[in-house]
Parts: C-alpha cells; structure tokens; sequence
C-alpha cells in the first residue's frame, strides 16, 4: 500500500510561557492542517515500482542495482548501478580502439584484390585506426598506471605510518596503565590491558597485509613493463611486409624519377608487308604478316646519358636477392613482369610510364606542320619491354628471336610507345589523320603516330636512326600494376610508405623501449634494498613484521619506542624508494605529442607578462601532473623549457590546483616572437593524421605566435590642490 501523509498524527506542543510575571502567551499554538494533503501525482509513490525503472541500457546490455541487506536508501541502489557501469565506461574509449581497428582490417580484406583500393585502405589503417589502438600497448599505457600506483602507494605508506604510530602510542600508554594495575594486583584490569596490547598488534599486522596486496598488482605490472614496441612494417623488418628485397628504395620513395640528358632513338621497321602485295586479302595478309617476323622491328628507345645517375634504369632490371638467399634459388628478382605490352596498353596497366619533352621539328614526319622547330611533351608513353642496358643499334645481331644490345655507357634503356603527343604547353594536343571505319579523321597522335617512317624491306647499310638528344623524360613506377603483377606488396605504394614513415616516426619518438629499459633501478635504503626499477614492497613489508615479531618477544616501553623507529625507517625507506621512481617515471612518461601549452593572450603590453600554461600528458593523452611529489619538483621542472624567439621566460612553477606549469614571458620594448615547449630535449609536436589518399601524415611542431607592445606612460597621480604640474613631484 502507497505511503500517505494523512495517517499520521501530530500534536505539535505549545510554546512555554513567558517567564516575566503578569504576561501571558504573545503567540497563540501553531495549527498544521494535516487532514486531506494531496502529494503530486507524477511521484512514484511505491518504492518497489522506483526500483524496477532503475537500469541502464548499454550495448553490452541492461545494467541493474543488485541490492544486498546494507542498502538503507535509493541513493544506494542508484551508486551500486554506478559503480556497475563506472568500470565500462572508463573502458569504452579502448574497446573503441579496438573496434575500429577490426572495421579498417576488414575494409583492407575487403580491397583485395585491387592494388589501389588496398593502398587506400591501408592508409587509413596507418593513419586513423592504427594510432589510438597503440595507446593500449604496455610500453604507452602502462607509465601511467605505475604513476597512479606509486602515488597511491605514497599516500598508504603516510597512513600506515600515522595509523601504527598512533597505535604504538596507545600501547605505551597500555603499557604504563599495566604498571599501574600490577600494583593493585587487579587481575582482571590487567588482563583487559594485555588483551587490548594484544589487539593492537594484531591490528598493526592487518594493516601491513595492504602492503601484500600492493605487491601481488606490482609483480603483474613488472611482467607487463618487460614488452617493448616495434615499429609497423618497417624497412629493417626482413621478415615484414615491405623488405629492401621487395620494396626497394627506388619503387617505394618514388612517385616520378626526372632525367634531364635523355637521348631518344628511332628506328623503322625493315621486314616484308604483305598487306602492300596486291591481290591478297586484307585479313590473310595481316596474318601473314604477323606470322613473318621482320628482319628489325620498329623501335622508340630512350636512354639516360648520364654515366653514373642517382637511380639508373637498369634498378628496374637488377636481382635485389642476396646472391645465397634461399628465395634466389627460383630465380632472380627483379621489378618487370615476364610479359611485354603494346601500344595499346592503358597507362594504368603499364608496370612503367614515361612523360618525355623533346626539341624536334614535326614537319619532318609530318609534312603538313608548318610550325617548325619546337618542344613537345608525349605524355604517358607506355614502357613495353623489360629494359636493357645499351643501345640496340640499326644493325644489331639477333640471336633466338633475341636482339643483342650494343653497350654505350648508359646505365638502362627503355622500349617505349604510345603516349599522347602534346605541344610545349601540355594542353594543346597535337593531332594527325586517322580512320574510323571508312571515315578519316584527326586524332591526337600517340608516340606510335607522330614519329613514324614507313616500312623498308632493305636493310640500311649505314645508321638509318632518327636521334634526338638532350630529352628531358620522367619515368614513372605505377605501383598498382606492379602489385597487380606480384613483384611488389601494397606497402611499397610511396602513399602507404609515407603514412608508414611517419607513423614509425611517431611510434619512435614515444618510444618502443620496454619499461624496465627505461627506468634507473630504485635506490637502496637503510634497511630495505632495491630490487630493481619498481619499489621494494616486499621488502619493507617483511622489515616491519620482523621488527613486530621481535617486539612481540619482549613488550616493554622501550622496545615498543624501539619498534618505532624501526618500522619508520622501513616504511620511509619504501617511501624514498617509491617517490624516486616516481620522479623517474614521470619524465619517462611525458609525450611529447599529447602535451598541450597555452597562452592567455597573444598580444599583451611591454609593462605586464603573457602567462604560458603548461600541461603534461602521456601517451594516452592523460593529464599526469596531478600530485607530484615535492621532491620531484625541482628535477621535471629542470627539464621543461620555454623557446622563445624574442623576450624572455622564467623558470615554469607548479599549478597543483589547476595540475599545470606556469611561466611568464616578458619583453622590455615592443616586438613579436615564436615560442615552442621544450621537455627533455623534445619539441612538442602533432601528429597530423591525413584522410586524403594523396596527402600523408606528417608530424609538425607545435608554436604559438605573440607580440608586445609598448604601453603609454601613465600619468603621475595629483597629490594635492597646489600640485598643478600633475607630475608627482
């Protein structure tokens, strides 16, 4: 049944009377109308129906109070629903991580087999999902979780200290009061006394079991601190996606290669056409003539003069196993698939293409250009053979339907057509006449059209080539037909490669060390030693309950003073050794990627400083600042530095109110300056993540612009009615 306000009944007492004779009650009884009170009807007045609406619906599902026999109130079901969901929350930020890292596996899974569609979602996987799911690593979250563990540990230790001082001090005085007893040989007293010493011993020894506790989490977080990170796909990774012999330098840091000494070389076909015999068909004469290799095919070459150029062709052509490796023994590796292309190959097809400016007078093919002597650019020129090095001249020796290149010097050819043929502007296209069907009509002229001789079916007894020098050509590795071909992996994509580079980067600079690599061992103390990087818990454990149990042989006023000091020397030993790794693992800690400054304004007067707020995070982005030891102070604070470019800062302070460092920069005459945030000999800096395919992350230091201006001389104050110069004086 609802609770009501109306079954009550209350008899509200009279005020006494006033004590001065002769006066009665000023105030007559205050009357309560308690009958017929009507409470808001959007109250829910039955309490088992408030509980049944108490929940939380999350995704991992509905949160309910479980009520135990200590709940007195709602507020205690609603905190045990908090305290329920408090521990998902405070992981939902990393399951996050770890979901989008799965959608962007499975969006690459989900791009093979195309090359470019893989490269693109690769650079995604580097860029976005990649990095926060780093932060779950030990070697970046785990500094963080020590920080708060060893301050936690700071505060018990100061409690334990008081609490077993407080305690001693109370069996001393037991002590004093059993000396007292003895003497009015009050057995049962005294019994009481011994009882109550004894408690309090027991009680000292439950409380130094927390340190057991405190130890069992240290010894899971010594076996976390012994991971170390990696960098992702690295280069030195011989066994990683992108080695140097599948990957090498020229293919994955280059989207072009420029040369500026081309030398072009033309030769025509020599060999029978029997499409030119009369009386044969059009189709038996284009069989036929397939079918009769000609004595020297036509040929677009191009080659690079300079001796010794700093990525030669013939990288394309060289076996970049190690001679030994077991994988050479299926055959050398080289970057040209074993197929040759034509010229009717598609750009995006092509394993190489070539974009070529050339000086050259069309009118020598083309007799109806009258513009003379000019630069053209043939964009786009399909390379259609494996490369070579040398020059196959006008009479070069065939040998198995192979022709032999003559050696000149060059370090690489290439065997190129089609393309588009432009005018120097790149523009305007260059067109010739062809045939659609029956129709003539003028197209854009590939390499194949605009520099062409006819067929002769003599061999020249001299140099028929038509040689151009002083080309300037760019080549041009098209990553995703090379993969198509499986000569190299996605990772060598120069897009992939540079999101790789600099995530690597930052992966680097946060450091991949594991913890125990990173931190100096704690420093002994008077009667507990170090055992490495983290505090000596168990030591200064076992150093009390030693000095306990040699009180307990002998309890005197004395030895309990004795104790004292003993189980102080332990505990503040513990405490030496747990502020110093703190301090050590602070530094450590910082990132130099998350840590934020500030200023409170950009433009401030030569008479007042700009304040610069400092805050210091890990990697996780976590404010670590909070509670910093006073020990600690002066060795962060040596190592955070204000770079600035004009005026001058002071040494930073610490804001523990506000868990930021504070420095004021100031300037004596007016200008404007940079300033940037140096801890530890690290720049601040952000990691700028790139969604854009074609632009990639970078890494950028981190500045803040300001200027000072002079401010006007404020006039002295008037002192009094005769002061009529108003200077002060």
């Amino acid at each position: 049944m609802s609770c009501s306000p109306n079954d009550n009944s209350i008899n509200v007492p009279t005020n006494p009377g006033n004590p001065f004779p002769g006066l009665g009650i000023p105030f007559s009884p205050l009357q309560i109308p308690l009958p017929d009170i009507d409470l808001p009807t959007d109250l829910i007045e039955d309490f088992l129906d408030l509980l049944k609406q108490l929940g939380a619906l999350f995704p991992s599902g509905l949160f309910k109070p479980n009520p135990d026999f200590g709940m007195s109130g709602i507020l205690d079901f609603i905190a045990n629903l908090l305290s329920q969901l408090a521990p998902f929350l405070s992981f939902y930020n990393f399951i996050m991580a770890a979901l989008n890292l799965i959608i962007c596996i499975i969006e690459v899974l989900c791009a093979i087999p195309n090359p470019f569609a893989v490269a693109s979602k690769l650079k995604r996987l580097f860029s976005e999902c990649l990095p926060p799911f780093l932060n779950l690593f030990p070697w970046l979250a785990l500094i963080a979780m020590i920080l708060a563990l060893l301050l936690l540990i700071l505060a018990l230790i100061i409690y334990i200290i008081e609490t077993i001082i407080a305690i001693i001090k109370e069996i001393i005085k037991n002590l004093i009061a059993l000396v007292n007893v003895q003497t009015l040989n009050d057995v049962t007293a005294a019994l009481a006394i011994v009882q109550k010493i004894a408690s309090l011993l027991c009680l000292i020894e439950n409380i130094l079991a927390i340190l057991l506790a405190i130890a069992a989490i240290m010894a899971v977080i010594q076996a976390l601190m012994a991971f170390s990170g990696t960098s992702i796909c690295a280069d030195e990774d011989g066994e990683g996606c992108c080695p140097l012999e599948i990957c090498p330098p020229f293919i994955k840091e280059n989207f072009e290669i420029a040369v500026t000494n081309g030398e072009f070389v033309y030769h025509r076909r020599v060999g029978l056409n029997v499409t030119d015999i009369p009386g044969i068909p059009a189709e038996l004469a284009e069989a036929l003539s397939a079918s009769i290799a000609p004595k020297r095919e036509e040929r677009w070459q191009l080659f690079d003069t300079d001796p010794d150029p700093e990525l030669p062709i013939k990288l394309i052509i060289t076996d970049s196993l190690p001679a030994l490796s077991a994988l050479s023994f299926f055959g050398p590796q080289i970057f040209y698939p074993e197929q040759s292309f034509d010229v009717d190959t598609p750009p995006t097809r092509s394993p190489y293409t070539v974009d070529m400016r050339m000086f050259i007078d069309p009118g020598v093919f083309h007799p109806t250009d009258t513009g003379g002597a000019r630069f053209m650019r043939i964009n786009d020129c399909i390379v259609v053979r494996k490369p070579y090095v040398g020059e196959i001249t006008f009479n070069a020796l065939t040998v198995f339907g192979i022709t032999i290149p003559t050696f000149n010097d060059t370090t690489g050819t290439f065997n190129l057509e089609g393309g588009q043929v432009f005018e120097d502007d790149g523009e305007t296209p260059f067109e010739v006449e062809g045939t659609v069907g029956s129709l003539t009509v003028m197209t854009q002229a590939s390499l194949n059209d605009f520099i062409f001789a006819e067929p002769t079916t003599v061999t020249p007894s001299v140099d028929d080539g038509y040689r151009i020098t002083d080309v300037e050509f760019v080549w041009k590795p098209n990553h995703p037909a090379l993969a198509g071909h499986y000569l190299i992996t996605v990772g060598c994509f120069p897009e992939v490669n540079l999101e790789k580079a600099a995530l690597n980067a930052f992966i680097t600079a946060e450091g991949t060390d594991a913890i125990l690599d990173r931190l100096d061992d704690a420093p002994d103390g008077v009667l507990v030693p170090s055992i490495g990087i983290l505090p000596n818990v168990i030591g200064a454990q076992q150093c009390v309950q030693t000095a306990l149990d040699t009180l307990r042989t002998n309890i005197t006023v004395e030895t309990a003073a004795q104790f004292q000091a003993t189980m102080e020397t332990c505990l503040n030993d513990l405490k030496d050794q747990t502020t110093a790794v703190f301090c050590d693992a602070f530094i450590s800690a910082v990132s130099q990627f998350k840590s934020t400054f500030s200023i409170d304004t950009d433009v401030q007067f030569t008479t007042r400083p700009i304040i610069i707020a400092v805050i210091l995070r890990d990697a996780g982005g976590t404010n670590i600042a909070t509670n910093i030891p006073e020990e600690c102070l002066d060795g962060i604070l040596d190592k955070l530095h204000v770079l600035a470019t004009f005026g001058e800062a002071a040494r930073f302070t610490y804001d523990r109110e506000n868990i930021r460092f504070l420095s004021e920069l100031t300037s004596n005459v007016s200008g404007g300056g940079e300033l940037t945030i140096i801890f530890d000999g690290n720049i601040f800096s952000t990691f700028n993540e790139s969604t854009d395919f074609d632009v990639p992350s970078s890494i950028t230091e981190d500045m803040l612009t300001y200027t000072f201006v002079d401010a006007a001389a404020e006039p002295a104050k008037r002192r009094d009615v005769i002061d009529v110069a108003q200077d002060g004086s």
